[in-house]
């Protein structure tokens, strides 16, 4: 066998494509926090509304891309397929795409309830 790359060793399409598409509304859910709460967020990198805003990009935009690669890249390096890796992957995006909003909003509003629930969720996925 020769080294190098393993191409038909990768999903198919819709497994990392799922987390791509979703990836950019959560920029957009975080530019409209950011517009509907003013000056608020840049008057101290600990304030509810910047802990939010930085959740919601870290999270929601850049987590969610990086489990897409990591799902599309993994298996053609490793040169082995996943297992179950549609399944796996959507019980992920499940969790990822419920709790990341859950937390930013109990960030934001300062709800326990809705931060534990999406700190319960995010994990959940990894």
């Amino acid at each position: 066998m020769k080294p190098g790359l393993r191409l038909e060793q990768g999903p198919q399409l819709a497994v990392p494509l799922i987390f791509f598409l979703t990836a950019p509304l959560f920029l957009i859910a975080a530019g409209l926090h950011a517009s509907l709460n003013g000056p608020e967020w840049t008057a101290s990198r600990w304030s509810s509304a910047t802990l939010a805003l930085t959740h919601l990009i870290a999270l929601g935009y850049l987590a969610l891309v990086m489990f897409g690669a990591l799902t599309q890249m993994a298996p053609v390096v490793a040169g082995a397929p996943l297992p179950r890796v549609v399944g796996s992957s959507r019980y992920g995006y499940g969790f990822f795409v419920a709790g990341i909003p859950l937390l930013s909003w109990g960030l934001a509003s300062g709800q326990g309830t809705a931060l534990w629930c999406g700190a319960w969720h995010a994990p959940s996925a990894s």
